[in-house]
């Protein structure tokens, strides 16, 4: 057991430690409040945005490619001249303290990555990390990010989205926010590839069949738009629900260490409290023994 010493310098370590973690927590919680709502607000907007995207898409294989020529069908579904053809994007943070969200991410990343060989493209610190403990052999394209909102609004982002857009399908791999203690991992197609998407009020792919377009001023023109200007702005979302799902876990991870803190705490305090109590004994006894030992030489 330890000395009462070691106790007494440990519990104020402790006590140090578990203001530094309330002072982050505090921080983290004031970040997250001020963009949650946002985000959480305009969620579905940008599913029914992707959806539509798919929508374009496909009314551009039915009403175009196949009118020309029926064999065309698998034909790429792009007016822009793009030369390659997929990549997966990890986006993670570069705060190494932010729970399991990240791990989370990286096994279904690394899991695509298995069965399709996309090309590969880290965004963080935190993921180029990953790659190179777990993957090493792995070559990606690395970017670097701040990793605070408002960074999605800068130039930084710029030089991602035109490395980016020369792709067919462009998959993002990043969290995202459901609550103070869970952070999803999400695989999302910013370039209208998923089959799966739906909405509220449609049916998914089933549903779509038969779906007709009226396209003004033509529909060349208004997928091209979504290949530029909406794909940067579904790119600048999926970093923003990625940052907002980082600073959510990171809440998660330091509120479960505060617990921890304080469980030691209680324990070193409860260590504490009985050596001193020891102690006390141990001179009440002490003195019993003197107090009996002079009765013993006073009596004879």
């Amino acid at each position: 057991m330890q000395s009462k010493k070691e106790l007494t310098n440990e519990i104020e370590i402790v006590n140090t430690l578990g203001d530094l973690i309330k002072t982050y927590e505090e921080v983290y919680l004031l970040k997250m409040y001020r963009t949650r709502n946002s985000i959480l607000n305009t969620r579905d907007y940008y599913t029914r945005l992707l959806a539509l995207y798919q929508s374009i898409k496909n009314a551009y294989k039915d009403q175009i490619l196949e009118s020309i020529n029926k064999d065309n069908k698998n034909k790429d579904l792009t007016v822009l001249q793009k030369e390659k053809k997929q990549v997966a994007v990890f986006i993670s943070g570069n705060d190494r303290f932010a729970g399991e969200v990240n791990n989370k991410i990286f096994e279904e990343f690394i899991d695509f990555y298995a069965k399709n060989k996309p090309d590969l493209v880290i965004v963080g610190s935190v993921g180029k990390g990953l790659m190179r403990q777990r993957v090493p052999n792995i070559k990606y394209q690395y970017f670097d990010i701040k990793d605070k909102f408002g960074a999605s609004s800068s130039k930084q982002l710029e030089e991602i989205v035109k490395y980016l857009i020369n792709y067919k399908d462009v998959r993002l791999f990043h969290g995202e926010f459901q609550n103070m203690v869970t952070q999803t991992a999400v695989n999302r197609s910013i370039t209208g590839e998923i089959e799966d998407i739906t909405t509220d009020d449609s049916k998914g792919k089933e549903g779509k069949k038969g779906e007709y377009f009226l396209f003004e001023p033509s529909l060349t023109k208004m997928l091209k738009f979504f290949e530029t200007q909406i794909f940067a702005s579904l790119f600048k979302r999926g970093v923003e629900e990625a940052t907002l799902a980082q600073i959510g876990s990171r809440v998660s991870s330091l509120e479960k260490s505060n617990v921890s803190i304080s469980k030691r705490l209680k324990l070193l305090e409860f260590n504490y409290l009985k050596i001193n109590k020891r102690e006390k004994n141990t001179k009440q006894q002490d003195l019993l023994v003197g107090i009996n030992f002079w009765e013993s030489q006073n009596a004879r």
